[in-house]
């Protein structure tokens, strides 16, 4: 970091619409070069956390979402700017009156999705008296208004949520709408509620099993695998790959580019000339190279090698030593871990390098010499995007070189996005 720069801290609790869109506008001020720094750390809990955080950068000002009340007290008593995305969090929050950055955005997407299917009437199944659903409501209301769609609420009381009561409820109410229908639920309580109300009144869905459906999953390494998913589902015209070709479509759409795809696992892939290539996502055992279960794992071995003379003690090796107690409980706990066990402790690498901890420095750095040479093997070429998708990727950001960072753009969607975009072109053939 140069010495006159100040640091934007962005503090987030989990990925989401809310985070794309947020990473969006960092990348932008990191393509922007007025100045500033920003740092992407996870969500901080304990207040010696974010005091070290404070006193390793000047920090100009913090965008959050999850800090707690004592959290957010030790920024304003430093006078430091904040935007809280949906406020800060906590135990006695009313989690029913929270409204989310993608409210408004639900509706047009299941609107969309109702339009391609070519169906005229829609329904939604609203939870009285909460915010959130009541903005989701509006959302494909108006929607449906400018597509001149007829919509159908249902709405649920607080008794009727959670009980066999809003089931019946629903019941009633597809018995009395015109069929085929679209019906959107408010979340996936009022989803599940929906499916057995349809039992229960006789209603099928048979055009379901004649959509074309395309299906992104982990561990799909071979055409006899995703048959047997495929004999299991009850889909006439359905497409089984694994998870990197749907995150990578719905991050790049239509154009080329690369994407670095580093969560739990890691792959990245590149797009040139409208054909995919692609590198890693071959699981913990064999690679996952920069993931979160890799730096992981990389860092329990790291306390081990500290104890035998290997390493010089840091803080974060100190302190995950501490949380187990003894080199033995971290072989214990290795031997059965999995791989998001692993991935725990990726928030405390990211944090500790953020932080200048040499271990957490070292294994990042690891990380950035993995993702430069699978960038440079799929032959990525200046002048074109790259997409960090996923929980860890985009903390990779500040440690990449110049030239690679400032390629970095926000994904144009999800993996969701990029299997219904995949499904879209299965009907087209």
């Amino acid at each position: 970091m140069k010495q006159d720069q100040q640091t934007i801290l962005y503090i987030a609790i989990r990925q989401g619409f809310f985070s794309r869109e947020v990473l969006r506008g960092v990348l932008t001020i990191l393509q922007a070069g007025d100045g500033y720094e920003v740092w992407v750390i996870p969500v901080i809990h304990e207040k010696r956390h974010l005091e070290a955080c404070l006193e390793s950068r000047e920090v100009a000002g913090v965008i959050t979402r999850g800090l707690d009340g004592e959290l957010m007290s030790v920024l304003q008593d430093r006078g430091i700017p904040v935007m809280a995305i949906r406020g800060p969090q906590t135990k006695s929050d009313d989690e029913l009156n929270h409204l989310h950055v993608d409210d408004e955005a639900i509706g047009g997407k299941a609107g969309a999705e109702f339009e391609r299917l070519n169906l005229d009437y829609w329904g939604f199944v609203h939870w009285q008296g909460v915010a959130w659903s009541e903005a989701r409501k509006n959302s494909i209301q108006a929607y449906a208004d400018a597509r001149r769609a007829r919509l159908s609420v249902v709405t649920l009381s607080e008794s009727e949520r959670y009980s066999w009561d809003g089931v019946l409820a629903i019941q009633s109410w597809l018995k009395k709408i015109p069929k085929p229908c679209g019906v959107l639920a408010c979340n996936d309580e009022a989803g599940v509620d929906v499916l057995h109300a349809c039992k229960l009144a006789g209603l099928s869905v048979p055009d379901l099993a004649q959509i074309p459906t395309f299906i992104g999953l982990a561990g799909v390494v071979d055409q006899d695998i995703a048959l047997g998913f495929a004999q299991d589902l009850p889909l006439a015209n359905v497409q089984i790959e694994d998870d990197r070709r749907t995150a990578m479509v719905g991050a790049l759409g239509a154009s080329d580019g690369c994407v670095i795809g580093i969560g739990t696992g890691s792959f990245l892939g590149r797009r040139v000339a409208g054909k995919d290539l692609l590198i890693g996502g071959w699981g913990l055992t064999l690679g996952d190279d920069a993931s979160g279960a890799f730096l992981g794992r990389q860092l329990l071995r790291r306390v081990l090698e500290t104890g035998d003379g290997m390493h010089d003690v840091s803080l974060v090796t100190r302190e995950v030593l501490a949380q187990f107690g003894s080199t033995a409980a971290i072989v214990a706990f290795a031997g059965q871990a999995q791989p998001s066990d692993f991935a725990e402790f990726a928030p405390r690498i990211i944090a500790g390098a953020g932080a200048d901890d040499p271990t957490a420095v070292a294994l990042v750095r690891e990380g950035v010499q993995y993702i430069e040479r699978a960038l440079g093997r799929l032959g990525w070429r200046a002048g074109e995007r790259i997409c960090p998708i996923g929980g860890v990727a985009p903390h990779y950001a500040p440690y990449l070189a110049p030239d690679i960072a400032s390629h970095l753009v926000a994904p144009e969607g999800t993996a969701l996005d990029g299997a219904l975009i995949l499904a879209a072109q299965m009907g087209a053939a």
